[in-house]
């Protein structure tokens, strides 16, 4: 069960396993004024062990610069109690702009999805002149990256825990190599919060 803020209406976030994050073939895009109305800022309650679960890191570019935002570092550092998946197809791992646009990526660390895990991804631009998110716009969507992934949930998840991942934005630069802006408080938490137990008293 999903709580809080599910983002934009007439966005619908596909299930886990999906190849695309989000439906936006009906001509929906996702931007950053339509965010600033209704955030993606949920958190789920009542996993259990075995669930699949879809994790979803939204980033905005807010600055002005001509060419964009460049070296954009994104990390999610996970608790225990989920199972770190064996290959890149597993993790399901999906970025795109605000359109559904892929948006090139290097894992950092190595390249598999463990290293996702640990260290996170660096957006590409498609040349040294153009950053990977675009300027800020309120309505194009460019400007944004949608970050996607799966994971299950472990056998050794502790009943009625919360587990807390951590989202970061580790770097950014208004020019390929410039300096880093990223700042302590470019980050944000999400809650999984594994099922209760629950006992069942028979009357014989």
């Amino acid at each position: 069960t999903l709580s809080g803020s599910r983002g934009p209406a007439g966005v619908l976030f596909n299930a886990p396993g999906s190849t695309e994050a989000f439906d936006a073939t009906n001509g929906d895009s996702i931007t950053s004024d339509a965010l600033d109305v209704e955030p993606i800022d949920a958190n789920l309650e009542d996993a259990d062990a075995g669930d699949v679960v879809t994790f979803g890191l939204m980033v905005h570019n807010r600055g002005s610069a001509d060419f964009g935002a460049f070296d954009v570092q994104i990390s999610d550092t996970l608790p225990a109690g989920f199972t770190t998946p064996a290959s890149l197809a597993a993790l399901n791992l999906r970025v795109t702009d605000g359109n559904g646009d892929p948006i090139a990526f290097n894992i950092l660390g190595g390249g598999t999805a463990a290293d996702f895990i640990t260290s996170g991804i660096e957006l590409v631009g498609p040349n040294a002149n153009t950053g990977s998110l675009a300027e800020y716009s309120g309505t194009n969507g460019e400007n944004l990256v949608l970050i996607a992934y799966d994971l299950v949930v472990a056998d050794s998840a502790v009943l009625n825990s919360t587990l807390t991942n951590t989202a970061t934005v580790q770097n950014f630069s208004y020019t390929e190599g410039g300096p880093n802006y990223a700042e302590a408080e470019d980050t944000d938490t999400a809650d999984v919060t594994i099922v209760r137990p629950s006992v069942t008293k028979d009357v014989i």
